[in-house]
């Protein structure tokens, strides 16, 4: 179970790990599997409804990872 941690500073916006923000429809990235990308992708379209995302386990140049696509 995880511990529950207090007085933990929040990250400014600048400080976002993946380019969710900056995306059109139609857009994608690539991220080596490393985790984190799944849950960020729930987390954003929790908390931006009116944006979808797609995200799926992908092989690029011999690198295993993930590739999220913003489709609406």
């Amino acid at each position: 179970m995880p511990t529950i941690d207090t007085s933990v500073p929040i990250p400014k916006r600048g400080n976002i790990k993946y380019p969710f923000s900056e995306m059109d429809p139609g857009d994608s990235f690539f991220v080596p599997k490393k985790g984190g990308l799944l849950l960020s992708a729930k987390w954003r379209k929790m908390n931006h409804p009116d944006e979808d995302y797609l995200v799926r386990t992908v092989v690029e140049n011999g690198v295993s990872g993930y590739r999220c696509w913003r489709i609406q």
